[in-house]
Protein backbone atom coordinates (compact mmCIF):
# COMPACT_ATOMS: atom_id res chain seq x y z
CA UNK A 1 0.00 0.00 0.00
CA UNK A 2 2.96 2.57 0.68
CA UNK A 3 4.83 1.46 -2.32
CA UNK A 4 1.43 2.38 -4.28
CA UNK A 5 1.11 5.21 -2.59
CA UNK A 6 4.66 6.12 -3.30
CA UNK A 7 4.45 5.51 -6.88
CA UNK A 8 1.21 7.34 -7.25
CA UNK A 9 3.28 10.50 -5.43
CA UNK A 10 6.09 9.81 -8.23
CA UNK A 11 3.87 9.88 -11.27
CA UNK A 12 2.05 13.06 -9.86
CA UNK A 13 5.32 15.05 -10.10
CA UNK A 14 5.64 13.97 -13.36
CA UNK A 15 2.52 15.01 -14.22
CA UNK A 16 3.62 18.23 -12.98
CA UNK A 17 7.21 18.39 -14.99
CA UNK A 18 5.16 18.19 -18.50
CA UNK A 19 4.69 21.76 -17.71
CA UNK A 20 8.26 22.28 -18.25
CA UNK A 21 9.68 25.17 -20.51
CA UNK A 22 11.58 22.81 -22.08
CA UNK A 23 10.69 20.60 -25.13
CA UNK A 24 13.13 17.86 -24.52
CA UNK A 25 12.61 17.52 -20.69
CA UNK A 26 9.22 17.14 -21.79
CA UNK A 27 9.57 14.67 -23.97
CA UNK A 28 11.82 12.65 -21.26
CA UNK A 29 8.93 13.05 -18.92
CA UNK A 30 6.42 11.72 -21.19
CA UNK A 31 9.13 8.49 -21.61
CA UNK A 32 8.70 7.97 -17.92
CA UNK A 33 5.11 8.26 -18.23
CA UNK A 34 4.03 5.86 -20.54
CA UNK A 35 6.85 3.58 -18.80
CA UNK A 36 4.03 2.81 -16.45
CA UNK A 37 1.86 -0.25 -17.05
CA UNK A 38 -1.11 0.51 -18.72
CA UNK A 39 -3.27 -0.53 -16.01
CA UNK A 40 -1.80 1.16 -13.61
CA UNK A 41 -1.51 4.49 -15.34
CA UNK A 42 -5.48 4.83 -16.19
CA UNK A 43 -6.01 4.06 -12.37
CA UNK A 44 -3.50 6.91 -11.25
CA UNK A 45 -4.73 9.55 -14.22
CA UNK A 46 -8.62 8.46 -13.28
CA UNK A 47 -8.23 9.00 -9.35
CA UNK A 48 -6.18 12.43 -10.50
CA UNK A 49 -8.88 13.84 -12.27
CA UNK A 50 -11.48 13.12 -9.26
CA UNK A 51 -8.87 14.29 -6.87
CA UNK A 52 -10.47 18.23 -6.12
CA UNK A 53 -7.42 19.11 -3.62
CA UNK A 54 -4.99 19.43 -6.63
CA UNK A 55 -4.84 21.87 -9.10
CA UNK A 56 -7.03 22.19 -11.93
CA UNK A 57 -3.96 22.39 -15.13
CA UNK A 58 -2.48 18.41 -12.92
CA UNK A 59 -6.58 17.52 -13.49
CA UNK A 60 -6.72 19.01 -17.04
CA UNK A 61 -3.60 16.78 -18.25
CA UNK A 62 -4.87 13.52 -16.69
CA UNK A 63 -7.70 14.03 -18.85
CA UNK A 64 -5.77 14.80 -21.99
CA UNK A 65 -3.59 11.69 -21.40
CA UNK A 66 -6.37 9.28 -19.96
CA UNK A 67 -8.57 10.59 -23.67
CA UNK A 68 -4.91 9.58 -25.58
CA UNK A 69 -4.47 6.46 -23.88
CA UNK A 70 -7.89 5.22 -24.28
CA UNK A 71 -7.66 6.35 -27.94
CA UNK A 72 -4.32 5.00 -28.69
CA UNK A 73 -4.01 1.78 -26.74
CA UNK A 74 -7.71 1.06 -26.38
CA UNK A 75 -7.09 -2.86 -27.19
CA UNK A 76 -4.98 -3.02 -23.70
CA UNK A 77 -7.21 -0.73 -21.71
CA UNK A 78 -10.11 -2.41 -22.53
CA UNK A 79 -10.42 -5.09 -24.99
CA UNK A 80 -8.15 -7.79 -23.44
CA UNK A 81 -9.39 -7.60 -20.09
CA UNK A 82 -12.16 -9.43 -18.61
CA UNK A 83 -15.72 -8.85 -18.58
CA UNK A 84 -15.78 -7.83 -14.80
CA UNK A 85 -12.69 -4.79 -15.60
CA UNK A 86 -14.59 -4.20 -18.33
CA UNK A 87 -17.79 -3.56 -16.25
CA UNK A 88 -15.98 -1.86 -13.47
CA UNK A 89 -14.79 1.26 -16.04
CA UNK A 90 -18.19 1.57 -17.54
CA UNK A 91 -19.67 1.77 -13.48
CA UNK A 92 -16.77 4.18 -13.11
CA UNK A 93 -17.32 6.89 -15.59
CA UNK A 94 -21.16 6.70 -14.86
CA UNK A 95 -20.87 6.97 -11.34
CA UNK A 96 -18.45 9.63 -12.01
CA UNK A 97 -20.58 11.73 -14.16
CA UNK A 98 -23.99 11.00 -11.98
CA UNK A 99 -22.72 11.74 -8.51
CA UNK A 100 -19.36 14.17 -9.08
CA UNK A 101 -20.62 17.38 -7.75
CA UNK A 102 -17.17 19.93 -8.58
CA UNK A 103 -18.46 21.12 -12.23
CA UNK A 104 -15.00 20.87 -13.62
CA UNK A 105 -14.51 17.74 -12.84
CA UNK A 106 -17.55 16.49 -14.29
CA UNK A 107 -16.71 18.09 -17.42
CA UNK A 108 -13.49 16.38 -17.72
CA UNK A 109 -15.36 13.31 -16.63
CA UNK A 110 -17.92 14.01 -19.83
CA UNK A 111 -14.53 14.41 -22.03
CA UNK A 112 -13.05 11.14 -20.76
CA UNK A 113 -16.34 9.32 -21.63
CA UNK A 114 -17.04 10.59 -24.65
CA UNK A 115 -13.54 9.43 -25.66
CA UNK A 116 -14.68 5.77 -24.05
CA UNK A 117 -17.95 6.02 -25.79
CA UNK A 118 -16.44 6.25 -29.27
CA UNK A 119 -14.03 3.87 -28.81
CA UNK A 120 -17.40 1.53 -28.09
CA UNK A 121 -18.89 1.82 -31.64
CA UNK A 122 -19.50 -1.18 -33.40
CA UNK A 123 -18.66 -1.45 -37.06
CA UNK A 124 -22.47 -2.18 -37.99
CA UNK A 125 -22.80 1.21 -36.12
CA UNK A 126 -24.10 -0.02 -32.67
CA UNK A 127 -23.37 1.58 -29.30
CA UNK A 128 -22.11 -1.28 -27.08
CA UNK A 129 -22.50 1.47 -23.62
CA UNK A 130 -25.91 1.61 -24.29
CA UNK A 131 -26.14 2.76 -19.64
CA UNK A 132 -24.16 5.93 -21.34
CA UNK A 133 -26.92 6.71 -24.01
CA UNK A 134 -29.74 6.22 -21.40
CA UNK A 135 -28.43 8.41 -19.26
CA UNK A 136 -27.44 11.01 -21.55
CA UNK A 137 -31.62 11.24 -22.49
CA UNK A 138 -32.43 11.00 -19.01
CA UNK A 139 -30.71 13.63 -17.76
CA UNK A 140 -31.23 16.05 -20.83
CA UNK A 141 -34.63 15.88 -20.18
CA UNK A 142 -35.62 14.98 -16.64
CA UNK A 143 -32.09 16.56 -14.42
CA UNK A 144 -31.52 19.29 -13.01
CA UNK A 145 -29.82 22.11 -15.23
CA UNK A 146 -26.53 21.47 -14.01
CA UNK A 147 -27.24 17.88 -15.40
CA UNK A 148 -29.15 19.20 -18.69
CA UNK A 149 -26.33 21.25 -19.43
CA UNK A 150 -23.47 18.43 -19.08
CA UNK A 151 -25.26 16.04 -21.26
CA UNK A 152 -26.02 18.41 -23.80
CA UNK A 153 -22.81 18.60 -24.21
CA UNK A 154 -21.42 15.30 -24.48
CA UNK A 155 -24.00 14.60 -26.99
CA UNK A 156 -22.90 17.50 -28.89
CA UNK A 157 -19.57 16.56 -29.04
CA UNK A 158 -20.30 13.13 -30.08
CA UNK A 159 -23.67 13.43 -32.35
CA UNK A 160 -23.28 10.06 -33.95
CA UNK A 161 -23.44 8.27 -30.56
CA UNK A 162 -26.61 6.46 -32.05
CA UNK A 163 -25.01 4.95 -34.81
CA UNK A 164 -27.59 2.98 -36.84
CA UNK A 165 -30.40 3.93 -33.98
CA UNK A 166 -30.52 7.04 -34.77
CA UNK A 167 -33.58 7.02 -36.89
CA UNK A 168 -35.46 5.09 -34.22
CA UNK A 169 -34.41 7.44 -31.55
CA UNK A 170 -35.08 10.88 -33.70
CA UNK A 171 -37.81 12.04 -31.77
CA UNK A 172 -36.96 11.17 -28.67
CA UNK A 173 -33.59 13.51 -29.44
CA UNK A 174 -36.19 16.15 -31.04
CA UNK A 175 -38.21 16.13 -27.98
CA UNK A 176 -35.36 17.20 -25.86
CA UNK A 177 -33.55 19.73 -27.76
CA UNK A 178 -37.33 21.12 -28.11
CA UNK A 179 -37.78 20.72 -24.42
CA UNK A 180 -34.31 22.11 -23.48
CA UNK A 181 -34.49 25.04 -25.69
CA UNK A 182 -37.78 26.36 -23.94
CA UNK A 183 -36.37 25.94 -20.76
CA UNK A 184 -37.16 29.77 -20.10
CA UNK A 185 -35.74 29.98 -16.81
CA UNK A 186 -32.42 28.90 -17.30
CA UNK A 187 -30.35 30.70 -20.45
CA UNK A 188 -27.72 28.29 -19.40
CA UNK A 189 -29.40 25.61 -20.76
CA UNK A 190 -31.07 27.22 -23.90
CA UNK A 191 -27.34 28.43 -24.89
CA UNK A 192 -26.29 24.73 -24.76
CA UNK A 193 -29.35 23.23 -26.65
CA UNK A 194 -28.99 25.43 -29.02
CA UNK A 195 -24.88 24.72 -29.49
CA UNK A 196 -26.44 21.03 -29.37
CA UNK A 197 -29.33 21.26 -32.21
CA UNK A 198 -26.28 22.90 -34.81
CA UNK A 199 -23.91 20.05 -33.56
CA UNK A 200 -26.60 17.54 -34.27
CA UNK A 201 -27.39 19.51 -37.67
CA UNK A 202 -24.30 19.53 -39.51
CA UNK A 203 -23.26 15.72 -38.31
CA UNK A 204 -26.40 15.42 -40.11
CA UNK A 205 -26.03 17.53 -43.23
CA UNK A 206 -26.67 15.35 -45.94
CA UNK A 207 -29.90 14.39 -44.74
CA UNK A 208 -33.12 16.91 -45.90
CA UNK A 209 -35.30 15.16 -44.13
CA UNK A 210 -33.87 15.33 -40.57
CA UNK A 211 -33.73 18.96 -41.52
CA UNK A 212 -37.24 19.33 -42.58
CA UNK A 213 -38.12 17.03 -39.28
CA UNK A 214 -36.20 19.76 -36.54
CA UNK A 215 -36.78 22.99 -38.55
CA UNK A 216 -39.53 24.01 -36.20
CA UNK A 217 -36.81 24.36 -33.24
CA UNK A 218 -34.81 26.74 -35.46
CA UNK A 219 -37.04 29.79 -33.95
CA UNK A 220 -36.15 28.69 -30.44
CA UNK A 221 -32.50 28.88 -31.74
CA UNK A 222 -33.01 32.16 -33.18
CA UNK A 223 -33.88 33.72 -29.67
CA UNK A 224 -31.34 32.47 -27.79
CA UNK A 225 -28.83 33.74 -30.22
CA UNK A 226 -30.77 36.86 -30.26
CA UNK A 227 -30.08 36.46 -26.72
CA UNK A 228 -26.32 35.68 -26.59
CA UNK A 229 -25.62 39.02 -28.87
CA UNK A 230 -27.36 41.36 -26.01
CA UNK A 231 -24.97 39.40 -23.28
CA UNK A 232 -22.25 39.43 -25.03
CA UNK A 233 -20.66 36.59 -23.19
CA UNK A 234 -19.32 33.92 -25.72
CA UNK A 235 -19.59 34.18 -29.35
CA UNK A 236 -19.48 29.95 -29.58
CA UNK A 237 -23.58 30.01 -30.31
CA UNK A 238 -22.94 32.78 -32.91
CA UNK A 239 -20.20 30.89 -34.73
CA UNK A 240 -22.60 27.72 -35.06
CA UNK A 241 -25.34 29.69 -36.31
CA UNK A 242 -22.61 31.27 -39.38
CA UNK A 243 -21.98 27.05 -39.87
CA UNK A 244 -25.15 26.08 -40.31
CA UNK A 245 -26.28 29.47 -42.49
CA UNK A 246 -22.63 27.99 -44.50
CA UNK A 247 -23.97 24.27 -44.84
CA UNK A 248 -27.69 23.96 -44.05
CA UNK A 249 -28.86 27.03 -45.39
CA UNK A 250 -32.31 25.64 -46.13
CA UNK A 251 -32.64 24.69 -42.14
CA UNK A 252 -33.38 28.91 -41.97
CA UNK A 253 -35.29 29.18 -44.98
CA UNK A 254 -38.90 29.64 -43.45
CA UNK A 255 -37.11 32.28 -40.47
CA UNK A 256 -35.00 34.05 -42.49
CA UNK A 257 -36.63 37.21 -42.09
CA UNK A 258 -36.43 37.13 -38.43
CA UNK A 259 -32.96 35.55 -38.07
CA UNK A 260 -31.79 38.74 -41.03
CA UNK A 261 -33.97 41.33 -38.78
CA UNK A 262 -32.24 40.50 -35.66
CA UNK A 263 -28.86 40.36 -37.25
CA UNK A 264 -29.33 43.41 -38.46
CA UNK A 265 -30.27 45.51 -35.56
CA UNK A 266 -27.48 43.85 -33.78
CA UNK A 267 -24.48 45.50 -36.38
CA UNK A 268 -27.41 48.87 -36.22
CA UNK A 269 -25.92 48.90 -32.82
CA UNK A 270 -23.34 50.65 -31.97
CA UNK A 271 -23.08 49.85 -28.40
CA UNK A 272 -22.22 45.77 -29.01
CA UNK A 273 -18.22 45.19 -28.94
CA UNK A 274 -16.74 45.49 -32.54
CA UNK A 275 -15.94 41.89 -32.60
CA UNK A 276 -20.11 41.07 -32.14
CA UNK A 277 -21.14 43.40 -34.41
CA UNK A 278 -18.72 42.18 -37.51
CA UNK A 279 -19.26 38.47 -36.70
CA UNK A 280 -22.86 39.17 -37.15
CA UNK A 281 -22.34 40.92 -40.21
CA UNK A 282 -20.95 38.10 -41.48
CA UNK A 283 -23.89 36.08 -40.70
CA UNK A 284 -25.96 38.40 -42.67
CA UNK A 285 -23.49 38.46 -46.05
CA UNK A 286 -22.75 34.38 -45.60
CA UNK A 287 -27.11 33.64 -45.87
CA UNK A 288 -27.03 36.18 -48.85
CA UNK A 289 -24.01 34.31 -50.74
CA UNK A 290 -25.26 30.50 -49.26
CA UNK A 291 -28.94 30.85 -50.01
CA UNK A 292 -29.57 34.11 -52.34
CA UNK A 293 -33.34 32.80 -53.63
CA UNK A 294 -34.36 32.87 -49.58
CA UNK A 295 -32.86 35.98 -49.21
CA UNK A 296 -34.19 37.24 -52.27
CA UNK A 297 -37.80 36.50 -51.16
CA UNK A 298 -37.64 39.26 -48.06
CA UNK A 299 -35.71 41.65 -50.09
CA UNK A 300 -38.49 44.47 -50.44
CA UNK A 301 -38.77 44.82 -46.66
CA UNK A 302 -34.90 43.75 -45.78
CA UNK A 303 -32.70 46.07 -48.34
CA UNK A 304 -33.72 49.40 -47.23
CA UNK A 305 -32.30 48.03 -43.41
CA UNK A 306 -29.72 45.65 -44.74
CA UNK A 307 -28.11 48.10 -46.88
CA UNK A 308 -28.24 51.31 -44.68
CA UNK A 309 -26.95 49.41 -41.08
CA UNK A 310 -23.80 48.39 -43.72
CA UNK A 311 -23.02 51.84 -44.92
CA UNK A 312 -23.10 53.21 -42.06
CA UNK A 313 -20.72 51.05 -40.25
CA UNK A 314 -18.55 51.89 -42.81
CA UNK A 315 -18.61 55.60 -41.69
CA UNK A 316 -16.93 54.23 -38.77
CA UNK A 317 -13.18 56.06 -39.10
CA UNK A 318 -11.21 57.23 -36.83
CA UNK A 319 -9.40 60.64 -36.76
CA UNK A 320 -6.08 59.07 -36.60
CA UNK A 321 -4.83 58.23 -39.86
CA UNK A 322 -2.30 55.21 -37.62
CA UNK A 323 -5.45 53.69 -36.53
CA UNK A 324 -6.60 50.83 -38.89
CA UNK A 325 -10.29 51.09 -39.18
CA UNK A 326 -11.96 47.72 -39.01
CA UNK A 327 -15.48 47.88 -39.40
CA UNK A 328 -15.36 50.11 -42.23
CA UNK A 329 -13.40 47.62 -44.15
CA UNK A 330 -15.31 44.51 -42.56
CA UNK A 331 -18.79 46.50 -44.08
CA UNK A 332 -16.82 47.64 -47.28
CA UNK A 333 -16.43 43.74 -48.19
CA UNK A 334 -19.68 42.68 -46.71
CA UNK A 335 -21.20 45.55 -49.52
CA UNK A 336 -19.05 44.01 -52.06
CA UNK A 337 -20.14 40.11 -51.45
CA UNK A 338 -23.70 41.33 -50.65
CA UNK A 339 -24.03 42.11 -54.26
CA UNK A 340 -22.41 39.36 -55.84
CA UNK A 341 -24.38 36.83 -53.52
CA UNK A 342 -28.25 38.16 -54.19
CA UNK A 343 -26.76 40.36 -57.86
CA UNK A 344 -26.24 44.00 -58.34
CA UNK A 345 -29.79 44.58 -59.81
CA UNK A 346 -30.68 43.99 -55.95
CA UNK A 347 -28.09 46.25 -54.31
CA UNK A 348 -27.45 48.84 -56.79
CA UNK A 349 -30.63 50.92 -56.77
CA UNK A 350 -30.92 51.14 -53.17
CA UNK A 351 -26.99 52.18 -52.98
CA UNK A 352 -27.49 54.59 -55.77
CA UNK A 353 -30.49 56.15 -53.76
CA UNK A 354 -28.15 57.21 -50.76
CA UNK A 355 -25.22 58.09 -52.53
CA UNK A 356 -25.96 61.82 -53.24
CA UNK A 357 -26.88 62.33 -49.70
CA UNK A 358 -23.84 60.42 -48.56
CA UNK A 359 -21.41 62.47 -51.05
CA UNK A 360 -22.70 66.32 -49.84
CA UNK A 361 -22.75 65.03 -46.10
CA UNK A 362 -20.64 67.77 -43.78
CA UNK A 363 -19.71 64.66 -42.09
CA UNK A 364 -16.08 63.94 -43.79
CA UNK A 365 -16.97 60.24 -42.73
CA UNK A 366 -19.98 59.72 -44.44
CA UNK A 367 -18.25 61.54 -47.33
CA UNK A 368 -15.56 58.92 -47.48
CA UNK A 369 -18.20 55.81 -47.06
CA UNK A 370 -19.89 57.20 -49.95
CA UNK A 371 -16.77 57.48 -52.20
CA UNK A 372 -15.88 53.65 -50.93
CA UNK A 373 -18.98 52.21 -51.38
CA UNK A 374 -19.73 53.18 -54.91
CA UNK A 375 -16.27 52.10 -55.96
CA UNK A 376 -16.24 48.74 -54.08
CA UNK A 377 -18.71 47.20 -55.67
CA UNK A 378 -17.46 48.85 -59.20
CA UNK A 379 -16.77 45.44 -60.70
CA UNK A 380 -20.20 43.59 -59.73
CA UNK A 381 -22.52 46.44 -60.77
CA UNK A 382 -20.17 47.05 -63.85
CA UNK A 383 -23.33 46.88 -65.85
CA UNK A 384 -25.89 49.55 -63.96
CA UNK A 385 -22.86 51.67 -63.69
CA UNK A 386 -21.89 51.83 -67.34
CA UNK A 387 -24.60 54.47 -68.14
CA UNK A 388 -23.57 56.62 -65.10
CA UNK A 389 -20.59 56.35 -65.53
CA UNK A 390 -18.95 59.89 -66.18
CA UNK A 391 -20.97 61.32 -63.65
CA UNK A 392 -19.61 58.80 -60.99
CA UNK A 393 -16.17 59.80 -61.91
CA UNK A 394 -16.76 63.47 -61.70
CA UNK A 395 -17.97 62.98 -58.15
CA UNK A 396 -14.76 61.11 -57.39
CA UNK A 397 -12.13 63.23 -59.36
CA UNK A 398 -14.04 66.46 -57.22
CA UNK A 399 -13.07 64.83 -53.91
CA UNK A 400 -9.40 64.69 -54.84
CA UNK A 401 -9.59 68.69 -53.51
CA UNK A 402 -11.89 67.84 -50.60
CA UNK A 403 -10.58 69.56 -46.98
CA UNK A 404 -10.44 66.28 -45.18
CA UNK A 405 -7.15 64.48 -46.22
CA UNK A 406 -9.06 60.79 -45.86
CA UNK A 407 -11.34 62.01 -48.52
CA UNK A 408 -9.27 63.07 -51.03
CA UNK A 409 -7.25 59.61 -49.91
CA UNK A 410 -10.68 57.46 -50.61
CA UNK A 411 -11.10 59.34 -53.79
CA UNK A 412 -7.67 58.34 -55.04
CA UNK A 413 -8.08 55.36 -54.06
CA UNK A 414 -11.39 55.08 -56.18
CA UNK A 415 -9.35 56.32 -59.13
CA UNK A 416 -7.39 53.40 -59.09
CA UNK A 417 -10.60 50.86 -58.31
CA UNK A 418 -12.41 52.73 -61.38
CA UNK A 419 -9.45 52.64 -63.80
CA UNK A 420 -9.34 48.54 -63.10
CA UNK A 421 -13.16 48.11 -63.09
CA UNK A 422 -13.83 49.93 -66.04
CA UNK A 423 -10.89 49.48 -68.49
CA UNK A 424 -10.74 50.39 -70.99
CA UNK A 425 -13.52 53.07 -71.01
CA UNK A 426 -11.72 55.44 -69.09
CA UNK A 427 -8.53 55.52 -70.28
CA UNK A 428 -10.11 56.16 -73.76
CA UNK A 429 -12.42 58.71 -73.00
CA UNK A 430 -11.79 60.39 -69.82
CA UNK A 431 -8.24 60.78 -69.75
CA UNK A 432 -8.52 64.22 -69.74
CA UNK A 433 -10.11 64.38 -67.12
CA UNK A 434 -8.11 62.04 -64.74
CA UNK A 435 -4.63 62.98 -65.31
CA UNK A 436 -4.48 66.63 -65.00
CA UNK A 437 -6.59 65.68 -61.55
CA UNK A 438 -3.79 63.05 -60.54
CA UNK A 439 -0.57 65.53 -61.93
CA UNK A 440 -2.18 68.09 -59.16
CA UNK A 441 -2.77 65.44 -56.20
CA UNK A 442 0.63 64.89 -56.63
CA UNK A 443 1.27 67.81 -55.26
CA UNK A 444 -0.85 66.99 -51.80
CA UNK A 445 0.56 68.12 -48.62
CA UNK A 446 -0.49 64.85 -46.78
CA UNK A 447 2.61 62.59 -48.20
CA UNK A 448 -0.53 59.08 -47.97
CA UNK A 449 -2.29 61.26 -50.81
CA UNK A 450 1.17 61.86 -52.50
CA UNK A 451 1.92 58.27 -53.25
CA UNK A 452 -1.83 57.14 -53.53
CA UNK A 453 -2.07 59.83 -56.39
CA UNK A 454 1.06 58.59 -57.95
CA UNK A 455 0.04 55.09 -57.51
CA UNK A 456 -2.91 56.15 -59.58
CA UNK A 457 -1.07 57.69 -61.77
CA UNK A 458 0.84 53.82 -62.50
CA UNK A 459 -2.14 52.10 -63.07
CA UNK A 460 -2.71 54.00 -65.46
CA UNK A 461 -0.36 54.20 -67.66
CA UNK A 462 0.35 49.87 -67.29
CA UNK A 463 -2.85 49.32 -69.49
CA UNK A 464 -2.94 52.88 -71.22
CA UNK A 465 -3.07 53.14 -75.34
CA UNK A 466 0.33 54.03 -77.08
CA UNK A 467 -1.64 57.41 -78.55
CA UNK A 468 -2.81 58.51 -75.50
CA UNK A 469 0.34 57.41 -73.04
CA UNK A 470 2.72 59.92 -75.45
CA UNK A 471 0.50 62.76 -74.31
CA UNK A 472 1.64 63.15 -70.93
CA UNK A 473 4.67 61.11 -70.57
CA UNK A 474 6.80 64.26 -70.27
CA UNK A 475 4.32 65.38 -68.02
CA UNK A 476 4.14 62.51 -65.68
CA UNK A 477 8.25 62.23 -66.10
CA UNK A 478 8.82 65.81 -65.13
CA UNK A 479 6.28 65.78 -62.50
CA UNK A 480 7.94 63.07 -60.68
CA UNK A 481 11.48 64.41 -61.21
CA UNK A 482 9.84 67.41 -59.74
CA UNK A 483 8.92 65.82 -56.47
CA UNK A 484 11.92 63.20 -56.10
CA UNK A 485 10.08 60.12 -56.54
CA UNK A 486 12.12 57.83 -57.63
CA UNK A 487 10.66 54.78 -57.05
CA UNK A 488 7.42 56.42 -59.32
CA UNK A 489 9.81 57.87 -61.63
CA UNK A 490 11.52 54.07 -62.59
CA UNK A 491 8.27 52.25 -62.61
CA UNK A 492 6.79 55.35 -64.92
CA UNK A 493 9.44 55.73 -67.17
CA UNK A 494 9.72 51.61 -68.25
CA UNK A 495 6.03 52.06 -68.28
CA UNK A 496 6.33 54.73 -71.00
CA UNK A 497 9.45 52.31 -72.60
CA UNK A 498 7.52 49.59 -73.03
CA UNK A 499 4.09 51.18 -74.27
CA UNK A 500 4.66 54.35 -75.85
CA UNK A 501 7.90 53.16 -77.60
CA UNK A 502 10.34 55.65 -76.95
CA UNK A 503 12.76 57.44 -79.79
CA UNK A 504 15.26 54.76 -80.82
CA UNK A 505 19.31 55.38 -80.23
CA UNK A 506 19.42 55.72 -83.83
CA UNK A 507 16.72 58.38 -84.35
CA UNK A 508 18.61 60.18 -80.78
CA UNK A 509 22.01 60.03 -82.97
CA UNK A 510 20.79 61.37 -85.97
CA UNK A 511 19.52 64.47 -84.49
CA UNK A 512 21.18 68.16 -84.97
CA UNK A 513 21.51 68.39 -81.40
CA UNK A 514 23.98 65.31 -80.66
CA UNK A 515 26.96 67.12 -82.37
CA UNK A 516 26.72 69.84 -79.31
CA UNK A 517 27.32 66.56 -76.96
CA UNK A 518 30.26 65.19 -79.01
CA UNK A 519 32.05 69.16 -79.44
CA UNK A 520 32.51 68.92 -75.47
CA UNK A 521 33.61 65.27 -74.80
CA UNK A 522 36.42 66.55 -73.05
CA UNK A 523 34.34 68.90 -71.00
CA UNK A 524 31.35 66.31 -70.60
CA UNK A 525 29.28 66.14 -67.31
CA UNK A 526 26.73 63.25 -67.46
CA UNK A 527 23.66 66.54 -66.42
CA UNK A 528 24.07 67.58 -70.06
CA UNK A 529 23.30 64.61 -71.43
CA UNK A 530 20.37 63.97 -69.51
CA UNK A 531 18.83 67.33 -70.68
CA UNK A 532 19.75 66.71 -74.25
CA UNK A 533 17.34 63.32 -73.96
CA UNK A 534 14.87 64.72 -71.91
CA UNK A 535 14.15 68.12 -73.78
CA UNK A 536 15.50 67.38 -77.12
CA UNK A 537 14.42 63.89 -77.54
CA UNK A 538 11.39 63.25 -75.06
CA UNK A 539 12.83 60.10 -73.24
CA UNK A 540 15.04 60.02 -70.19
CA UNK A 541 17.88 57.70 -68.41
CA UNK A 542 18.86 56.91 -65.04
CA UNK A 543 22.53 55.91 -64.34
CA UNK A 544 23.72 53.86 -61.61
CA UNK A 545 27.47 53.59 -60.38
CA UNK A 546 28.83 50.53 -57.96
CA UNK A 547 32.08 49.64 -56.81
CA UNK A 548 33.42 46.45 -57.83
CA UNK A 549 37.11 44.76 -57.05
CA UNK A 550 38.54 48.09 -57.05
CA UNK A 551 37.38 49.35 -60.11
CA UNK A 552 33.68 51.63 -60.38
CA UNK A 553 30.59 50.65 -62.75
CA UNK A 554 28.35 52.62 -64.49
CA UNK A 555 25.48 51.66 -66.01
CA UNK A 556 23.52 54.31 -68.13
CA UNK A 557 19.81 53.14 -68.93
CA UNK A 558 17.96 54.75 -72.01
CA UNK A 559 14.39 54.11 -71.42
CA UNK A 560 13.01 52.49 -74.71
CA UNK A 561 16.25 51.42 -75.59
CA UNK A 562 16.96 47.48 -75.21
CA UNK A 563 20.63 47.02 -73.39
CA UNK A 564 22.37 49.61 -70.97
CA UNK A 565 25.49 51.02 -71.78
CA UNK A 566 28.38 50.33 -69.31
CA UNK A 567 31.68 52.43 -68.11
CA UNK A 568 34.47 51.36 -66.09
CA UNK A 569 37.07 53.30 -64.27
CA UNK A 570 39.25 53.93 -61.48
CA UNK A 571 37.24 56.94 -60.71
CA UNK A 572 33.19 57.34 -60.14
CA UNK A 573 32.85 60.60 -62.26
CA UNK A 574 35.29 58.69 -65.21
CA UNK A 575 32.78 56.01 -65.44
CA UNK A 576 30.09 58.06 -65.46
CA UNK A 577 31.27 60.34 -68.32
CA UNK A 578 32.67 57.08 -69.96
CA UNK A 579 29.37 55.15 -70.45
CA UNK A 580 27.58 58.50 -71.30
CA UNK A 581 30.13 59.21 -73.89
CA UNK A 582 29.99 55.43 -75.11
CA UNK A 583 26.21 55.95 -75.68
CA UNK A 584 26.91 59.26 -77.84
CA UNK A 585 29.79 57.72 -79.94
CA UNK A 586 28.66 54.08 -80.01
Amino acid sequence: MAENEHNYKRFLHLLGVLFHNDNHVRSAVKVYIDAFPIKTRSFYLWNTIRNSALEENLQQMATDLLCELITEKFEDFYNKHPTDYRHYWKTMFLNGLKFEVVEGIRSKIGHVSITFARKLMSAEGICLWPEFLNFIFESASNGTPTFQISSLQMFGSFPGMLGNQQSQKEEIIKKFLKDCLAASSNYSVRFQAAKTFSSYVLHNRNDVVMHRHFQELIAGVIQIVAKSIQKQEDQSLLKCVLDMVLVTPALFRLKINILLKKCTQAVDNGSLQDSWRQLVLEVIVTIAETAPENFLEEGITLFPIVIPTILTMMTELDDDESVVNVNSKKAEIALVRLARGIGSASVYPHLIQRLPVMLTHTDWRVRHAGITAICAVGECCRNEMIPLLNGILEHILHFLRDEEPAVRLAACSGVVKMLKDFYPSLHLNNHQQIIPKLLTVMDDVNGRVQEEGTYAVIIFCEKCPKTIIKLYGNLITGKLEELGFAWALNKIRSLIGQIAGCVPQSAILQSKNVELIRKNDPKYYKQRLFGFLSQSVGTSCTIKCEKKDGRYRATLTVYGEGEPVVGVHDHRVDAEIQACIKYINP
